[in-house]
């Protein structure tokens, strides 16, 4: 059943319907091709970039299809280098993060709620250190958590359930991206991790709570420089804020990004239970009172999407966490 409110398209789901969560795209991507703004930034410079090791192995590893890989891979190649990353809603989302953005720095916020965070990561480090999740009996947890991840290109809200869950989600996401050990750190924000990938040095600090409430001026502190990039992908309901608290956020954000920082988002708000679905691409703040700039969205390159999605199935639940949008800040002259 579908219903209009005006702000966006509410779409309530058959139970039947609840848990297909497939990658095929909406048809309402054929409003990303026709953008109305003058030729994009990812038209004028960006063609699908060169096969990546890191995207080469998560596939491998069996947590994204091929599909998830090239589309997160055209995204990166559109958005360009980063170097720190907001990511809201995060999770233990480290294979969508590395071959979506794959900025050196990144603060992952998510509600790890009754979480000790450092046994968490602590426990993580000893599951990559011992290879202890090849063992028979973590087997059934890892197995669990690659099929949600790879059956929807997002992980089930039930890996933050408990410490036990994350670490099993952290150190599979890891392994999936090529590393084999990370060091623990503490930050005024929250822990962190470093770790190397293919000669790169990451650095991410997890902070415990809802995104549309930490400090941007905070994070950029820590981090030594603005946030140039914010992420996010099946966040639930962030998205239905956009119009309110969300909307305040977006703006502080974009107030202290640098001119060519990128809002990368799924705009598909989702109920905790998935009962409704709703599209909020069109209530997305695009326009910010008394700061220097403008936020245009950008369209992927078409013959990428027509390759990927042949099939041509739509539905709200085949695009959430699955269909991005990309926003850049140019300069307002």
């Amino acid at each position: 059943m579908r219903f209009d409110f005006g702000i966006c398209r509410v779409v309530c789901l058959e139970r039947d319907d609840v848990f297909i969560l497939s990658v095929r795209v909406v048809l309402r991507v054929i409003i990303m091709f026709s953008s109305h703004h003058p030729q994009s930034y990812s038209e004028q410079f960006v063609s699908i970039s060169a096969p990546c090791p890191i995207v080469e192995n998560v596939r491998s590893a069996g947590l994204l299809s091929r599909a998830q890989v090239e589309f997160n891979s055209a995204v990166r190649a559109a958005v360009g280098r980063r170097n720190v990353t907001l990511y809201g809603a995060a999770g233990a989302g480290f294979s969508d993060f590395h071959t979506t953005i794959n900025s050196p720095q990144a603060f992952f916020v998510s509600h790890y709620d009754q979480i000790d965070l450092v046994t968490c990561l602590s426990k993580a480090q000893e599951f990559m250190r011992t290879d202890k999740l090849a063992e028979a009996s973590y087997r059934p947890s890892v197995d669990r958590y690659k099929f949600d991840k790879l059956g929807s290109g997002f992980a089930s809200y039930g890996c933050l359930e408990g410490g036990y869950l994350l670490s099993v989600a952290i150190a599979t996401e890891l392994s999936a991206c090529g590393v084999s050990e990370f060091e623990i750190i503490s930050t005024r924000l929250g822990p962190a991790i470093e770790y190397a990938i293919l000669g790169i040095d990451y650095h991410v600090c997890f902070i415990q709570g809802d995104v549309l409430s930490v400090s941007i001026d905070e994070l950029a502190s820590q981090a030594g420089m603005a946030i140039d990039t914010y992420y996010h992908r099946a966040a639930m309901e962030i998205p239905s804020t956009y119009q309110g608290e969300g909307m305040y956020f977006m703006r502080d954000v974009f107030a202290q990004m640098p001119t060519g920082g990128v809002f990368v988002t799924d705009d598909i708000s989702a109920s905790p239970t998935f009962r409704w679905l709703a599209d909020c691409s069109d209530s997305f703040p695009m326009s910010f009172e008394n700061t220097e700039g403008i936020l245009c969205e950008e369209a992927l390159p078409r013959d990428l999407l027509r390759q990927m999605y042949r099939s041509g199935v739509t539905s709200l639940s085949a695009a959430y966490g699955a269909l991005l949008r990309i926003r850049r800040k140019y300069y307002s002259e």
